[in-house]
């Protein structure tokens, strides 16, 4: 009997990767449109949805889940600390709150602003 399971090489881990921290920094600089606008981040029930339609055009195409396919998490009102929280699960897809291989808006944010600021 022969066994296969699901691996990913480092290389092609290394790009989903990349694509999901991409995706959050697009997600999370539209939620911040948003709050520009309305004085608000949308509610978690809301989520992202509020960020497009035919008045509310923040993202041509909403991409709210992660290269992994798995809905990114959003959580308005959040820790204290921060606006919002917004994260995806990581490639071991288990909500660690944010934490452990969760891939954070947060965390992605200085990283990103500073590649496309170059």
């Amino acid at each position: 009997m022969i066994l296969f399971t699901a691996t990913y090489d480092s290389r092609e881990y290394s790009h989903i990767k990349e694509e999901t921290k991409v995706r959050l920094y697009d997600l999370g600089k539209a939620l911040a449109l948003y709050s520009r606008d309305y004085g608000r981040y949308p509610s978690s029930e809301q989520g992202s949805g509020e960020l497009v339609g035919y008045e509310k055009r923040y993202v041509r195409y909403l991409i709210d889940s992660d290269a992994w396919g798995n809905r990114f998490i959003y959580l308005e009102p959040p820790k204290a600390d921060m606006p919002f929280n917004l994260y995806s699960k990581g490639k071991n897809q288990t909500d660690e709150r944010g934490g452990g291989d969760d891939i954070s808006y947060w965390k992605v944010k200085p990283e990103l602003d500073e590649a496309f600021r170059e």
